[in-house]
C-alpha cells in the first residue's frame, strides 16, 4: 500500500513538473515549482561548497595539530614532569649519589666463590698443593 502510494505521488510531480515546464515555454514567464527548484539547487552547491571548504580547513588544522603540537606538548609535559619527580626524590630522600645503597662494594666474587677460594687456600697450607 504504501509503495503504491509513493508511485502515484511520485507520478503526479512528474506531470505537474512536465506541465509546468511545458507552461513556462509557452508564456516566457518562471513558474515558482521551477523557479523554486533551481534556486535550491543553486543554494545546495553552495552549502555543499562551502561545507567541503570547513572540512578541508578542519582536517588541515587537526593534521597540524596531531602530528606537530601534540609530540611538542607531549615531550614538554614528560620532561618537566621527570624534572619533578628528580626534585621530589631529592627533597624526600636526600641526595643519594655516593651513598651506601648504590655502591655496595662487590669483589666480582660472590660469597659462595669466596668461601670455596677460603677453603682451597685454607688445604693448599695444610700440605695438600692443587695443581693451578
Amino acid at each position: 500500500m504504501i509503495l503504491t502510494t509513493i508511485f502515484a505521488i511520485s507520478g503526479v510531480c512528474l506531470v505537474v513538473l512536465l506541465a509546468t515546464k511545458m507552461f513556462e515555454l509557452k508564456h516566457k514567464k518562471s513558474v515558482f515549482p521551477l523557479n523554486f527548484i533551481s534556486k535550491s539547487d543553486h543554494r545546495i552547491k553552495e552549502a555543499t561548497h562551502l561545507a567541503t571548504q570547513h572540512y578541508s580547513e578542519l582536517k588541515e588544522k587537526s593534521g597540524f595539530l596531531i602530528k606537530k603540537q601534540l609530540p611538542l606538548h607531549t615531550k614538554n609535559v614528560y620532561y618537566k614532569t621527570e624534572s619533578l619527580v628528580k626534585e621530589k626524590i631529592e627533597k624526600y630522600l636526600g641526595d643519594i649519589r655516593n651513598t651506601k645503597i648504590l655502591n655496595k662494594k662487590n669483589d666480582g666474587i660472590s660469597e659462595f666463590f669466596k668461601n670455596l677460594s677460603d677453603k682451597e687456600n685454607g688445604d693448599s697450607q695444610n700440605g695438600k698443593d692443587l695443581v693451578e
